[in-house]
């Protein structure tokens, strides 16, 4: 159990090693997206669910649920997220079913995936727009023609 404590203390993205949201593990990197000032104070946390919001808790138990009874890794997930402090990130989640001091566990790793959304909206409005006068462009109008067809909204 050393060897992975070590990889994951040293690991830049957040990671945290729970079993029904009761914290077993956070590095430090979880802490700082938590807004929460050490892993310790994750581990003094009774459950991790204060970290989100109430209206996400019943997804989140079934996620867990699902992940743990069948063993297999959760697929990712993009979320938004609100840290202790109000500060807003966009996060991809995974959960991974593992044996922690002899019971499964949960072991959710983050990615913290803002800067990289928010440059793929940027380089979606630009292609869409005419560099000169900053218009929607042809292009913009066939895609938003043809999703409207699609969607029958047309």
């Amino acid at each position: 159990m050393g060897t992975f404590r070590q990889i994951l203390d040293a690991h830049p993205n957040p990671c945290v090693v729970h079993i029904n949201f009761v914290p077993k593990y956070a590095n430090d990197a979880f802490a700082v997206f938590s807004g929460i000032e050490t892993a310790e104070d994750v581990l003094n946390l009774e459950t991790i669910k204060v970290l989100f919001k109430k209206s996400h808790w019943a997804e989140a138990d079934q996620r867990y649920h699902n992940v743990i009874e069948l063993g297999i890794p959760s697929p990712r997930q993009t979320i938004n997220h609100t840290d202790m402090n109000g500060n807003p990130m966009i996060a991809e989640i995974t959960d991974n079913v593992i044996d922690w001091e002899g019971q499964k566990a949960l072991c959710t790793f983050i990615s913290v995936v803002t800067d990289r959304i928010q440059r793929e909206k940027q380089l979606i409005n630009l292609a869409a727009r005419d560099e000169l006068t900053g218009l929607f462009n042809r292009r913009y109008f066939i895609e938003t023609y043809n999703t409207l067809i699609k969607s029958g909204s047309i």
